[in-house]
């Protein structure tokens, strides 16, 4: 995280805070961490899963309505979801009418179209990538863009153009795209920086906060 900004210490507006609960029901969060999560947010506090440097208590891959997740949990109880997926799937950053994906771990081929992912309540992240997973060879990111960014009670934010860091997994390390957004959270009175990469090597795509 940036240091702390100058910025008028707000809260989340209703639409944005029932997106927020959306998401708590949509991994499970139940209702008393919840409203403490919110509550604390609304307060000035942020949440484990706002960095990348915190450790999550416990990590699982979920497939819900077609998307592969990585769900990590923190002590906070604030939870971050990761996915590679469709956007009628997803049911978080706005969609652009992307549904041919049908990614999912162990398949191989070209991946065309894929909307590449996190939330973690407050914030939803995300870009477009065509990619392949080639049995025998080297995987390979051919193109990303189309960058997105929900801010729930952000006072400004800026979303830069994703790029392709390394194209083609070797050697050296796996394929790698993605960008980095900051946003000004005036509740808890932050510049905060989002990263959300693609990284595809070793016959598979994830989704890396870092």
């Amino acid at each position: 995280m940036a240091s702390p900004t100058e910025t008028t210490v707000s809260v989340l507006s209703p639409a944005d805070e029932q997106t927020t609960r959306d998401f708590f029901e949509k991994f499970d969060v139940d209702v008393t961490t919840q409203d403490r999560l919110l509550a604390e947010f609304n307060a000035g506090e942020s949440w484990d899963s706002m960095t990348s440097s915190a450790t999550p208590v416990s990590v699982e891959s979920r497939t819900i309505d077609g998307v592969s997740w990585t769900v990590s949990t923190f002590d906070d109880g604030s939870v971050r979801a990761e996915g590679i997926g469709s956007d009628a799937a997803a049911g978080g950053v706005s969609a652009r009418g992307v549904d041919s994906c049908n990614y999912s771990v162990g398949k191989y081929g070209n991946f065309s179209n894929c909307h590449i992912y996190y939330w973690v309540g407050v914030v939803q992240l995300g870009f477009y990538a065509n990619f392949s997973i080639v049995s025998g060879g080297n995987d390979k990111i051919t193109s990303v863009w189309g960058g997105t960014l929900f801010a729930g009670g952000a006072c400004s934010q800026s979303v830069p153009s994703p790029t392709i860091v390394k194209g083609t997994e070797s050697s050296t390390g796996k394929a790698v795209a993605g960008l980095t957004a900051q946003a000004t959270m005036c509740a808890i009175n932050q510049t905060v920086n989002f990263p959300s990469y693609l990284h595809v090597g070793g016959n598979r795509a994830d989704h890396v906060y870092s």
